[in-house]
């Protein structure tokens, strides 16, 4: 379990934390959070296969929504997934820091399960990465919380929230 940060580096009465876990075939995301008045579309939900197409939506991150950068170790390409509870999900693949724009939808990581409930999101995406790659990852999120808008991650580079940073991709994963 990671503790996420929020940008401002001042304490919170937000907490967000975060787990990856990442096996053969499979990646599985968890987000908890403990926050004053965040109001999300559904207080629970459950996304199966069948409703992903339809649920895939763009510029998630102007909302309350939970993210994970990954990127394969030596690489410049990684991906990003962008998960807002009763909105919709994406996943998007990057050649290199924030390249291409607008960024292209990628199959990379296929949800098979989406699951919200109170305060806990549960992701499970299936991948085809082979057995042995090291992963990479940054585990972030964004809530918007009335008029104000709060940035948490594991790691915070530069003079403002930017996900997309390189260096804020510090948790260590390995296929095995």
């Amino acid at each position: 379990m990671v503790e996420l940060v929020e940008f401002s580096g001042e304490s919170s009465i937000h907490k967000v934390s975060a787990q990856l876990e990442l096996t053969p075939n499979h990646l599985h995301l968890f987000y908890f959070w403990k926050a004053h008045d965040l109001n999300l579309t559904s207080n629970q939900g459950d996304w199966q296969s069948s409703q992903f197409q339809k649920s895939r939506k763009h510029e998630l991150w102007k909302h309350t929504c939970f993210e994970a950068f990954l990127r394969p170790s030596g690489l410049n390409q990684y991906f990003e997934v962008n998960i807002s509870p009763g909105l919709g999900w994406n996943v998007y693949e990057f050649e290199s820091y924030r390249a291409p724009q607008p960024p292209r939808e990628s199959e990379a990581l296929v949800p098979e399960k989406i699951l919200w409930k109170d305060c806990v999101l549960e992701a499970h995406f299936r991948h085809s990465w082979t057995t042995g790659i090291s992963l990479e990852a940054s585990l972030c999120s964004i809530l918007k919380i009335s008029d104000q808008t709060f940035y948490f991650s594991q790691k915070h580079e530069g003079q403002k929230p930017d996900f997309h940073q390189p260096e804020s991709f510090s948790l260590k994963r390995k296929i095995l």
